[in-house]
């Protein structure tokens, strides 16, 4: 008797998760839907969340907004003008820079171990027009290895800073080289 009633229980719950369309503990910001390619980059990003659109994808412009909500994440590839690539040279002009912004402050960085190597995310904030804003930055290697890759996101001032902070991560394990797509040959 008790595993019919056990039986049923697995049934009914499995059609209620079923009828959700959603696995249990999957929020609705970790659903991905399309690849977004940029050749001027030279960069795509795997897979979009499903709670961001493309704003602009032309030219060296790859940008993302919410659907709902603010926020704008994009993407900047650049080489030095002088000397090297030196990501932790970033990090610490990042302080000033923010400081110098109207009611802007820096809030720190931390070292991150990605796909393309070491990098660097830097968080800060500032007034824009009257409206708080604040802004991570992570700096990192591009895969060519030439240029520096910085993504950025851009949203309201004590939006949820940690469930942004994970969306603008998830994004970066997202991010690939156009220069190492894998072949259909064997």
């Amino acid at each position: 008797m008790h595993r019919i009633r056990i039986g049923a229980l697995v049934v009914a719950s499995s059609l209620l998760w079923l009828g959700c369309g959603q696995a249990p503990g999957e929020s609705a910001s970790t659903k991905k839907l399309i690849r977004a390619e940029n050749p001027a980059l030279g960069i795509a990003i795997g897979a979009v969340l499903e709670n961001f659109e493309l704003a602009a994808n032309e030219g060296d412009q790859l940008r993302l907004k919410r659907k709902e909500g603010e926020g704008e994440i994009w993407l900047e590839a650049s080489r030095p003008e002088i000397g090297g690539i030196n990501l932790v040279a970033l990090v610490n002009e990042s302080k000033p820079q923010y400081e110098a912004l109207d009611e802007g402050k820096f809030h720190g960085q931390v070292e991150l171990g990605t796909q393309f190597g070491t990098a660097y995310s830097v968080r800060g904030s500032f007034a824009k027009e009257g409206v708080g804003v604040e802004e991570r930055r992570i700096f990192s290697l591009h895969p060519d290895g030439q240029q520096i890759l910085t993504m950025v996101y851009s949203y309201p001032r004590g939006n949820q800073s940690r469930a942004r902070t994970e969306e603008m991560l998830e994004f970066f394990t997202e991010l690939e080289s156009l220069d190492f797509q894998p072949s259909d040959q064997p």
